[in-house]
């Protein structure tokens, strides 16, 4: 059947006539059926009651001996069509794979050897991933796998293994299951530390992209191991970045670091604020780019729920930053949609992301929202030089706040307001409002 890849056959096909009883109990059994025919025909059309009778039996015939993981390699190589041909069978023969390994080291290697980039097959690769996300229960179950990682430095299995680390990780990421998300959370933690161990770039690389796969679609809820994990996954990582931002290869580290320290500071701001910190200042933000940063100040809110200082911190940073560069940015980093900005609009946005979420830190802590309102204001003070011949009396009306007029502060506090009216000022009126009401 698999063969001339068709569902049916006929008795006459059996070589063996001591077979035929057995076929005739089959169909007793319900497990085969009779395919309409003629009543004067010799041989019987036989097929499977149900696909997945066909499938369950592919599995164990079609795909090499059930007893050598191996096998299932073998005989692909042999047959490449089979990995598209019988797809459902081969989560089956992968799920046996997994159950009758304990350590689960033969089960890698086979993955390992269905993901190579040279001789693998894919699709068996990705068969493989689905059933270990769906399996998963401790960490230790990806211990080959993070071997492979770790140890074989560039080596052409070091690819291989991180190439299906990403496959396990979409695989997580749709199946959205507890136990397996918390297994693979605690296997990223650790490349994640490896790495900031080793100060190996390339490998903080891969965990901050693997934990941002991995929770694209069910973000951890706080107090959740999994949840942990992210946290402190994403706080290592970003301290590779961190040791040298003006190093080529650390920026490029910096943007999926960003990405997963939002989501981190969401989770738990306290347990990521330090790192927080010491990224949104003025010299990273020189060094890595506004864009890099936008994630955090996106997070404004959250963080501004749960630490009102640190998102005062990270306001005034924000609008206290004087971007002098005219330099073309790439917004997405897209190859099929190129979009650009550059270097002073990405720092706009970031202000209009403070800007627009103002009142989520006047809600949480007023004073909080004045002091870095203040700071703003301060800094944008006209003073005229002391030897100018105007008098003090004519230089008064200059010291007043050079207020920002433009579409970011238009919408400072949440709210839209007319193109010539501070935005700044405005936030003040809110704040004053604010206090009277909690007065």
């Amino acid at each position: 059947m698999v063969s001339e890849r068709v569902q049916h056959a006929t008795d006459t096909d059996i070589d063996d006539t001591r077979m035929l009883d057995a076929l005739d109990q089959l169909l007793r059994d319900g497990v085969l059926r009779e395919l309409a025919h003629e009543p004067w025909l010799s041989q019987r059309p036989l097929a499977f009651s149900h696909p997945v009778l066909f499938d369950y039996a592919a599995a164990l015939m079609a795909l090499g001996d059930p007893n050598r993981p191996e096998a299932v390699a073998e005989t692909l190589d042999a047959d490449p069509d089979l990995a598209m041909l019988l797809r459902p069978s081969l989560d089956m023969r992968m799920a046996i794979a997994w159950r009758s390994d304990s350590t689960k080291a033969s089960y890698w290697r086979l993955a390992l050897r269905l993901a190579a980039s040279e001789s693998g097959h894919i699709i068996a690769a990705a068969a493989a991933a689905a059933v270990a996300a769906a399996e998963l229960a401790t960490a230790t179950d990806l211990d080959e796998l993070r071997t492979a990682i770790t140890e074989d430095g560039n080596t052409p299995r070091a690819e291989d293994a991180r190439t299906l680390a990403f496959l396990v990780a979409d695989a997580v990421n749709t199946a959205g299951r507890d136990e397996p998300t918390a297994a693979f959370a605690e296997f990223v933690l650790s490349l994640a530390e490896h790495a900031r161990t080793a100060d190996d770039i390339n490998l903080a690389h891969l965990a901050a992209r693997l934990s941002l796969r991995a929770t694209d679609k069910h973000q951890p809820t706080p107090g959740t191991p999994d949840a942990a994990c992210l946290v402190r996954t994403a706080v290592a990582v970003t301290s590779v970045a961190l040791a040298d931002p003006a190093d080529s290869g650390r920026a490029q580290l910096a943007g999926p670091a960003c990405r997963a320290l939002a989501i981190a500071a969401v989770i738990d701001t306290p347990g990521a604020a330090h790192v927080v910190r010491a990224v949104v200042t003025e010299p990273i933000i020189r060094a890595w780019g506004a864009n890099t940063v936008w994630p955090i100040t996106g997070a404004f809110r959250e963080i501004a729920a749960q630490s009102p200082e640190l998102a005062a911190d990270i306001g005034g940073v924000v609008w206290l930053f004087d971007e002098d560069r005219t330099q073309v940015t790439d917004i997405y980093g897209s190859q099929i949609l190129s979009l650009t900005s550059n270097r002073q609009q990405d720092l706009d946005s970031l202000r209009h992301q403070v800007g627009k979420n103002f009142d989520a830190l006047v809600s949480a802590d007023v004073r909080a929202a004045a002091r870095m309102l203040t700071g703003i204001v301060q800094r944008h003070v006209r003073t005229e030089d002391a030897t100018s011949p105007r008098s003090a009396q004519s230089r008064a009306p200059m010291a007043r706040p050079l207020v920002h007029h433009g579409y970011t502060l238009r919408h400072i506090g949440g709210l839209s307001i007319p193109p010539k009216r501070g935005g700044l000022r405005y936030a003040a009126s809110a704040l004053r409002a604010s206090a009277i009401n909690r007065s």
